[in-house]
């Protein structure tokens, strides 16, 4: 029995080895960014708006930000000024000639946030497409994950860091209210979550930042396309979500994770004063290597 099980083995590995892999349809634009190596496992997308055209995808410009994630805390960006102004996230990685991936985040993250990164615990994660309606330049974001650094945050020019701290006990602190909650709060009681720990001793209080962000708000929110469900109880409950961008909640969980992944994004036409607009339509999905 076991010589048969073998043999089916090796007559399912070979057929794997002439086939080409099944492959989701990609959204546009993602296709430079899928490897003939990489299998496309679980999908993301907003069924309620999967009748929405993409945008028209002419020029791309190529961004990269990271994330400092350890095993017991994770470490954001409160951006001071221009593209994501007020908004928590990763930070900036600017490369210089010659350098590899890990060594611009190294220094990047040291001039951004005052810590210093093991260039060893660089690793790409992500890649994820950004349209906005009306722009003919979109943005191709590659998310980084930085899992050992040390030193104490600092206050820059561009960034705020924040960092949160992973705890498994029970939370009570309130977060947003969603719409369908009788209550003006909600907790993870058997997944960890984020608990805000501290800001730079000589800059903007956590709680001025927050207050800014309505974190700790009990009003209800608009729901865009990326609304709220059931799911949200897998998030980190204790991430500043209310100053995130809506589909951070679907791709920090995997990055944090260290999974993975690719996505688009496409965004009505950008408001007066600069800020993005609503989400017209979104699509995730987990990468592996075959």
């Amino acid at each position: 029995m076991a010589g048969v099980a073998g043999l089916l083995k090796s007559i399912l590995a070979a057929f794997r080895a002439i086939l080409p892999p099944f492959r989701h349809p990609l959204p546009p634009g993602l296709q430079r960014l899928v490897s003939p190596r990489d299998d496309i496992e679980s999908v993301v997308e907003e069924a309620s708006s999967s009748s929405v055209p993409w945008l028209p995808l002419r020029s791309v410009t190529e961004f990269k930000g990271v994330v400092p994630v350890g095993h017991d805390q994770i470490l954001l960006g409160w951006k001071k000024n221009g593209f994501d102004k007020h908004h928590f996230g990763p930070f900036a990685v600017h490369s210089e000639r010659g350098e590899t991936t890990a060594q611009a985040v190294k220094r990047s993250l040291k001039s951004m946030a005052g810590i210093s990164v093991a260039e060893s615990s660089v690793e790409v994660v992500g890649r994820i497409l950004f349209v906005t309606e009306g722009q003919t330049e979109a943005r191709e974001e590659t998310l980084i994950r930085a899992s050992a650094w040390r030193g104490n945050i600092v206050e820059t020019k561009f960034y705020i860091p924040a960092r949160f701290h992973r705890t498994p006990f029970r939370s009570t602190a309130p977060v947003e209210k969603r719409e369908d909650d009788s209550d003006s709060s909600y907790s993870t009681d058997s997944l960890p979550s984020f608990l805000p720990m501290d800001t730079p001793k000589n800059g903007i209080s956590f709680h001025s930042i927050m207050s800014s962000c309505s974190l700790w708000s009990s009003s209800k929110t608009s729901r865009s396309a990326m609304s709220d469900s059931d799911s949200d109880d897998c998030l980190p409950a204790l991430l500043p979500w209310h100053c995130m961008h809506p589909e951070d909640k679907v791709w920090y969980p995997l990055l944090i994770s260290g999974q993975k992944f690719i996505g688009r994004v496409d965004y009505s036409a950008s408001s007066p004063d600069g800020s993005a607009g609503q989400i017209r339509r979104y699509w995730f999905a987990t990468v592996s290597q075959s």
